[in-house]
């Protein structure tokens, strides 16, 4: 974790002198998060929060770089078929290159791979009248695409689709993972 901080860090310093522009602020919003992969659980869509902060450098009018330290929570609920819960947070950690589709435009579309950092779990669940307790896995890594617009004094809005690679749990017999849309509302202040 010190070593990814560290780069990021380093990343942000060397390309900074190279830039145009350098971004830096705060983002909150909402994750409706489900989990594929376990069919059988017929799982449902929940919400959860999702809060933190983003850094960013503009190579060009259409070209740029965003990290993002986020507080996210996500898993899903069960029907009426299922008993149990998937409740997962995680700091996730999403580096996404954004493409404006118009020069000195607010537009932008965003793709890049997230690693989540898991800080709490809750997975319980009955499957076939025998209960089982599953613990999540430490990382978890994801593909994220999305759009967002700038708005003017710092105003930005973002959705992304975030679709898990690796599975949540360490559970042999099911492979769930993520996937989630997150929409946030940030300020910027540079």
């Amino acid at each position: 974790m010190k070593k990814l901080i560290v780069t990021v860090i380093i990343l942000f310093i060397g390309v900074n002198s190279y830039s145009q522009e350098f971004d830096l602020g705060v983002k909150a919003g909402i994750n409706f998060s489900n989990v594929y992969g376990l069919d059988k659980l017929n799982l449902e869509y929940t919400e959860g929060i999702v809060v933190g902060v983003f850094a960013g450098v503009k190579f060009s009018d259409r070209i740029g770089l965003q990290v993002d330290a986020l507080y996210s929570e996500q898993g899903a609920k069960f029907t009426s078929s299922g008993s149990g819960k998937f409740d997962l947070t995680y700091l996730n950690v999403p580096v996404v290159l954004k493409y404006y589709l118009v020069d000195d435009q607010p537009l932008y579309i965003q793709v890049g791979p997230q690693v989540g950092f898991l800080i709490n779990d809750d997975l319980r669940t009955v499957i076939d009248n025998s209960s089982v307790n599953a613990a999540g896995n430490d990382t978890d890594i994801a593909a994220v695409m999305g759009m967002g617009y700038d708005f003017p004094y710092g105003i930005r809005l973002e959705g992304r689709f975030n679709l898990g690679i690796t599975s949540i749990t360490d559970y042999q017999l099911e492979s769930g993972r993520h996937k989630y849309i997150s929409l946030t509302i940030g300020y910027s202040f540079l």
